[in-house]
């Protein structure tokens, strides 16, 4: 397709390079792709509160879209607490490495 044969493409990809090229693309390509998701998301929570929230809208699924809305609600909850956690973690190990180092702490 771009005019080179198997064998250079496959030469070229070994290089490290090219290899670091198309690692920063697929990080690229799965922000986007995560970006997308979240704007979806948005979206989705809107649309299950609207279905929750309408006259004409069955009990049954008023009652599902609730428990979906609970559920990721909790679920999204619990991951920026270990969010938290980790970052805080990530900082005492950091300074207790300082330390350790005999290194200034700014």
């Amino acid at each position: 397709m771009c005019g080179i044969s198997e064998r250079t493409a496959r030469r070229w990809y070994d290089l490290p390079l090219v290899r670091a090229y198309l690692q920063e693309l697929h990080e690229q390509a799965f922000n986007t792709a995560m970006q997308l998701l979240e704007v979806l998301t948005l979206s989705a929570v809107t649309m299950l509160n609207e279905a929750m929230n309408s006259e004409h809208t069955e009990n049954a699924l008023k009652v599902r879209a609730a428990q979906i809305i609970l559920d990721r609600g909790i679920e999204a909850h619990k991951i920026k607490l270990l969010e938290t956690r980790l970052a805080e973690l990530e900082h005492r190990l950091k300074m207790h490495e300082i330390v350790v180092k005999g290194e200034v702490v700014e």
